[in-house]
C-alpha cells in the first residue's frame, strides 16, 4: 500500500499539479542556492525554500530505492501539501512496517526509531486516572470499543489522466491508529496462549506447524462417507 502511495505522491509531486496548491503557506525566509545553480547553470541567485526543496526532492530521483531519502523527503513535504499529508505523511509515520517487509528496503520498521524521531508518542495510561477507570469499569462488560474506532476518514489520491474525470481519483479510508496497534497486541498475546493451551490438532495459524495430516484425515473421511451415500454438513 504504501508503495503505490509513493509513486502517486511522486507523479503529483513532480508534475506540480498536487491538490491544494492554494493551501501552500508564503515561504517566510529565503536562502541561497550557489550550489544549484552551479550543478543546473540557470535560475536566479536566490529563490525561496519552497522551490529549492521542491528541486532537492527532485534530484533525489525516485526510482533509485533509496527509500530512507524517500521517507525524510515525505515528512517535508507535510508543510505543503495539507490534502496529500492526511493520506501520506499520516500513514508514512504510523505505517513504515508496511515495506519492511521488502527485502530492499531502507525504512525503519524498529519502534524505537519512531519514538525517538517523534512519530510515535506512548502515553502510560497509569498517568491518566480517567482511562484506568474507564477500562476497570468495562472490562467485565464486554470489552470496551471508542467510537472513533468504528469511523474511518475518506482521502481522495490522484491518479493517472486528467484529474477532472471522477474516475481518475482513488478513495481510501483511514482508520484510528489505536485500534490498529491494540489488535496487534491482541494478536500477539493470543498466539502465545494457543501455543501453550490450544489443542495439537489445531495447526492453523500456528508457527513451524502444518495441516498436511489434518487435510487428509478429512479427505478421507469425506470419501468414505460418499461411498456410503451418506450425507455430509458443514457447521460454522
Amino acid at each position: 500500500c504504501m508503495k503505490a502511495i509513493m509513486e502517486i505522491f511522486d507523479e503529483v509531486w513532480t508534475s506540480g499539479s498536487y491538490p491544494g496548491e492554494h493551501n501552500v503557506p508564503e515561504p517566510t525566509h529565503i536562502r541561497t542556492t550557489a550550489e544549484a545553480i552551479g550543478s543546473r547553470n540557470s535560475g536566479p541567485l536566490f529563490r525561496p525554500a519552497e522551490e529549492e526543496w521542491r528541486f532537492e526532492y527532485q534530484q533525489l530521483n525516485p526510482k533509485s530505492g533509496d527509500s530512507e531519502a524517500r521517507y525524510e523527503a515525505y515528512k517535508h513535504a507535510t508543510s505543503y501539501t495539507e490534502v496529500l499529508s492526511l493520506g501520506v505523511a499520516h500513514m508514512m509515520s504510523t505505517s513504515v512496517n508496511c515495506s519492511a517487509k521488502n527485502a530492499k528496503s531502507k525504512l525503519h520498521s524498529d519502534i524505537k526509531y519512531d519514538i525517538a524521531h517523534g512519530h510515535l508518542r506512548v502515553y502510560d495510561p497509569r498517568l491518566t486516572p480517567g482511562i484506568v477507570a474507564e477500562v476497570s469499569d468495562g472490562a467485565d462488560e464486554g470489552g470496551i470499543c471508542y467510537p472513533e474506532w468504528l469511523k474511518a476518514k475518506l482521502v481522495l489520491l490522484p491518479k493517472k489522466g486528467d484529474l477532472g474525470l471522477p474516475k481518475n481519483w482513488r478513495g481510501i479510508c483511514l482508520l484510528d491508529i489505536a485500534s490498529k496497534l491494540l489488535s496487534c497486541v491482541l494478536v500477539e498475546r493470543l498466539k502465545e496462549v494457543m501455543e501453550e493451551n490450544g489443542p495439537e490438532n489445531h495447526c492453523g495459524f500456528r508457527p513451524d506447524r502444518g495441516t498436511i495430516d489434518g487435510t487428509f484425515n478429512l479427505i478421507m473421511a469425506l470419501r468414505k462417507r460418499q461411498e456410503h451415500n451418506l450425507e455430509t454438513y458443514v457447521s460454522f
